[in-house]
């Protein structure tokens, strides 16, 4: 029974998210969630745990969902010499219009993730797999960009990284 709850635990993670002493709490509490799980299954019945188990993902679901869904929709602006930032937060299901306004000065894109712009923003440059190499830190958060470049010449894809990576957005 420690085996099965100790194996639940594990493989909902990946090697590499071991690489933190902190790390382990995660670990730890869903081996706690396990045993609990294999107490009910003994005591109660199978089928009651396994509701219980749908009870719980469905608990976790609906606290990620709230929390998409009514983001902070504060507007963040970034402003240098070769580009210029504005985006907020959006929630993840929109009413508003969603889409990609693309021109050679400017960008105006609504309700997309992070990674899905710097999808686009390659495909436009020619610049294959730039975003394979980041992770977007706020996972299934969508946004909406209006980024205007002041020099048409250059690219926006080096800047815009930079930009969120500096803002943590991206790893």
């Amino acid at each position: 029974m420690v085996f099965s709850a100790l194996l639940f635990s594990i493989l909902h993670f990946q090697a590499e998210d071991f690489n933190q002493l902190f790390s382990l709490y995660p670990v730890m509490f869903l081996f706690a969630l396990g045993l609990l799980a294999i107490w009910i299954t003994i005591n109660f019945g199978l089928v009651k745990a396994i509701i219980f188990h749908f009870v719980w993902n469905l608990v976790i679901m609906l606290v990620v969902f709230f929390a998409l869904q009514n983001p902070d929709i504060n507007v963040n602006k970034f402003e240098n010499e070769t580009i210029v930032i504005e985006w907020e937060r959006s929630p993840l299901i929109n009413s508003n219009s969603k889409g990609i306004s693309y021109s050679k000065e400017k960008l105006i894109v609504n309700s997309i993730t992070l990674n899905n712009l710097l999808s686009f923003v390659n495909q436009v440059e020619l610049n294959k797999d730039l975003n394979n190499q980041y992770y977007q830190t706020e996972v299934f958060m969508k946004y909406n960009f209006k980024i205007y470049l002041k020099d048409s010449t250059k690219r926006l894809s080096k800047p815009i990284t930079d930009y969120f990576k500096n803002q943590k957005l991206l790893e």
